[in-house]
């Protein structure tokens, strides 16, 4: 069975307190539910590759590429979530095998979402990417 990178993803996100305090457990793949209590978080998986072989024998090694949203009401609590993902994302706890890095891939990237549905609910977004290199089964 493939390793499931996007589980890590979301056991790093889940696991760390900085960021469990500001989104409890509103942490969602590919999408956010319509009228998702915020602050929240929303991560996909962008890109991946697996090394085959390094020196000739079986890599189990492979890379993706992560992006992670976090959603508030207000810029600066978009700001400090995304903060606090950065932090949980690159501080890996020594328990964990699987992720062996993970690097920033693109900084703070700032945008707003504008309501839709008929709200005045404006979500103020912060998107950071992210790689991660994990230990593959295969």
């Amino acid at each position: 069975m493939a390793t499931d990178a996007s589980a890590m993803v979301y056991n790093l996100l889940a696991a760390d307190s900085g960021v469990t305090a500001i989104v409890d457990a509103r942490i969602r793949p590919d999408v956010m539910d319509d009228g998702e209590t915020l602050p929240a978080i929303v991560y996909w998986r962008v890109s991946g590759i697996h090394y085959n072989t390094i020196n000739g024998a079986k890599a189990e090694i492979a890379e993706s590429r992560f992006t992670i949203e976090s959603y508030a009401t207000t810029r600066k609590g978009a700001n400090d979530l995304a903060e606090a993902v950065r932090l949980a994302m690159i501080d890996l706890p020594q328990s964990n095998v699987a992720v062996r890095h993970v690097s920033v891939e693109t900084g703070q990237q700032h945008y707003v979402n504008y309501p839709t549905d008929g709200t005045e609910i404006v979500r103020y977004v912060t998107a950071q990417d992210f790689r991660l290199t994990f230990k593959e089964d295969v």
